[in-house]
């Protein structure tokens, strides 16, 4: 089997899998909820999905910070080749629960919004959805952000050491591919794993859920 992508599950299983991280871990808190930039619960996307505004929308008490958003409604046009420079400009925009960001999320990105995280203890909190980035990177980012919770990427076998968190698997992942995502919360610790067996126990689920798929 081959390492998995995030890209090559489908956007419904993304939806979902983003979906459920979310209803885990954050929650309305008792006051009126407000579409500002700050909110109960900051949620940073180091790639904005493609399902920014539904995912937005279902979760009001939520601020979504969302990076290397491209908006569908500047693509490129031939006809019109001087707007290129206009839509690929560094820019930020905040629409209600939503502030999108062009420029690729960085360790000043994360840092920057770590200080608006503490300064507003203990009622804020922080997730990160980490998809698409290296194994480095979101471990870097998890630590720079400090977050609450993170969703982060696991392509093909797990390293010998990792965090310690929850291996959550996607559904309709293509059946030659391992990937999973795991959840790691802000105190978690690195631990030792084997990789060979991480790598057997997941194929093992794998064919499980594809049976479960055809059966059904």
């Amino acid at each position: 089997m081959k390492p998995g992508r995030w890209s090559e599950i489908c956007e419904q299983a993304q939806f979902l899998l983003d979906f459920e991280f979310l209803s885990r871990h954050t929650h309305p808190g008792q006051e009126r909820i407000r579409p500002t930039i700050v909110a109960l619960t900051a949620c940073v996307y180091t790639q904005s999905p493609p399902y920014l505004n539904e995912i937005a929308r279902q979760f009001p008490w939520v601020h979504f910070y969302a990076f290397q958003h491209i908006d569908p409604d500047n693509e490129y046009d031939p006809a019109q080749p001087a707007l290129v420079s206009k839509s690929t400009a560094p820019s930020i925009q905040t629409d209600r629960n939503k502030t999108t960001v062009t420029n690729t999320f960085t360790k000043e990105s994360a840092i920057a919004l770590s200080r608006v995280k503490e300064d507003n203890q203990p009622s804020h909190r922080a997730v990160l959805i980490c998809h698409g980035e290296t194994l480095i990177q979101q471990l870097i980012f998890h630590t720079l952000l400090r977050a609450d919770y993170s969703m982060l990427d696991i392509e093909g076998p797990i390293p010998a050491e990792y965090l310690n968190g929850d291996i959550v698997l996607p559904i309709q992942l293509p059946r030659d591919r391992v990937f999973a995502c795991m959840v790691a919360h802000r105190t978690c610790r690195p631990t030792t794993y084997n990789p060979l067996l991480y790598l057997e126990e997941i194929s093992k689920q794998v064919s499980a859920n594809k049976s479960a798929e055809l059966s059904y």
